[in-house]
């Protein structure tokens, strides 16, 4: 879900508000990526830190409410700092979802097919971008503005997460 409604649009967004909502230029674009990698950093810091076990996947779908809601966010701001606080916690939140999620699939991994396993779930995950991104274009070739797409992207993030939370309430006490 996280690889079909935000990477892939965010992915695809960013350069397009940058350029098209901020009317900047790629000095203020290498700030947006530089946002996004220490994003990452501190994500995976944290998750490495604080060896976050327990309730990996109650964590993962608030994280990811926090990633939609930010996206709607983002559609809404037009003040470039704003937008760069916005990215690095987005990107936090991605390191602190998969990485907690990626360490559950290897202890619970039977270890002669950890190595299948994992590349199955690597394989899935990159694949999906590609239609990610092809998804995104389709969508603004037929006029649909970046705002909008974050929007809807977003809200389909936290009604995911939401459903989840709700329709599977073992996930609370899982892990």
């Amino acid at each position: 879900m996280t690889n079909l409604f935000f990477v892939g649009p965010i992915g695809v967004s960013i350069p397009l508000i940058v350029k098209d909502i901020l009317h900047e230029d790629a000095f203020t674009l290498s700030f947006y990526q530089g946002a996004w990698a220490a994003g990452l950093l501190t994500g995976s810091a944290y998750a490495l830190l604080f060896n976050l076990h327990k309730n990996r996947f109650l964590r993962s779908l608030y994280l990811i409410v926090v990633q939609g809601v930010v996206m709607i966010a983002l559609a809404q701001i037009s003040v470039v700092w704003v937008h760069l606080a916005f990215i690095l916690l987005v990107a936090t939140c991605a390191s602190m979802i998969s990485i907690p999620i990626i360490s559950y699939v290897q202890e619970n991994t039977e270890h002669e097919m950890l190595g299948r396993v994992m590349g199955l779930l690597n394989m899935v995950s990159i694949g999906i971008l590609p239609l990610a991104y092809a998804m995104v274009s389709v969508v603004m070739s037929v006029g649909v503005t970046v705002p909008m797409i974050l929007t809807v992207c977003g809200s389909v993030l936290i009604l995911f997460s939401l459903m989840v939370l709700i329709d599977k309430k073992d996930i609370r006490t899982f892990d």
